[in-house]
């Protein structure tokens, strides 16, 4: 009975959202409506097929990173969450409130909150990161062709990330950097970033592992710009 009610509550949860998010987008509704029936069967068809193919892609990438902690989470689990992460994605002003949302359940499913986070944080930073360097080397190929007025914007958002990974990496460094904050934040606050920084410099270790999540996530990139075009 109480699993009744809890599945009753969710989908009544969810129905208000759906009616919620066409509500706040009935304005595009008709737009949309006219884009999806010119499409080709085919081509839909095929660009679901690919969304899928990228979503699992990087849940793979997501269950390596958190292999990584001592977090085990099954694969069809880890894809479940993904999807309504992206739900919230799409329904929430940014695309944070997906990444709480899937740090939430991981970390309801693993009794490691503060791990859960940082590996959600840094999964999301290594989209990023990967993004940046496709779109990076693209523009690079592209130069002579590209008008763009900000064609300095992903390599620079390239370098930053760049800049971050060795901050995150070099002990020695980031030491320098933490001596100039440490003193102007709270006691409590710098425990828990010492946390978060461990449980990310941990990773450094598994350069395998690392190596086949950067490779997934170009993989997945790829693949989802390819749904998208």
């Amino acid at each position: 009975m109480k699993t009744a009610r809890a599945l009753i509550l969710r989908l009544a949860i969810s129905a208000c959202l759906m009616a919620l998010l066409l509500h706040m987008a009935r304005g595009s509704i008709p737009k949309m409506r006219n884009a999806i029936l010119s499409l080709s069967p085919y081509i839909f068809l095929v660009g679901i097929a690919l969304f899928l193919i990228s979503l699992f892609i990087i849940s793979i990438r997501l269950k390596i990173l958190l292999n990584t902690q001592g977090i085990s989470c099954n694969i069809a689990y880890i894809v479940k969450i993904n999807l309504i992460s992206h739900f919230f994605s799409s329904f929430l002003p940014t695309s944070a409130g997906g990444d709480i949302v899937k740090a939430f359940y991981i970390a309801r499913s693993s009794n490691s909150p503060l791990k859960s986070y940082t590996i959600v944080f840094l999964d999301r930073f290594i989209g990023m990161f990967t993004i940046f360097l496709i779109g990076s080397a693209s523009l690079f190929y592209l130069r002579e062709n590209s008008n763009l007025s900000f064609n300095w914007l992903l390599p620079g958002l390239l370098i930053i990330s760049v800049i971050l990974i060795i901050l995150l990496f070099n002990k020695r460094i980031a030491k320098i950097f933490s001596g100039l904050i440490i003193p102007l934040l709270p006691h409590r606050v710098v425990n828990m970033l010492g946390k978060i920084y461990n449980a990310v410099y941990s990773i450094k270790e598994f350069k395998t592992k690392m190596t086949v999540v950067i490779i997934l996530s170009i993989v997945a990139q790829i693949v989802c710009f390819s749904a998208i075009c």
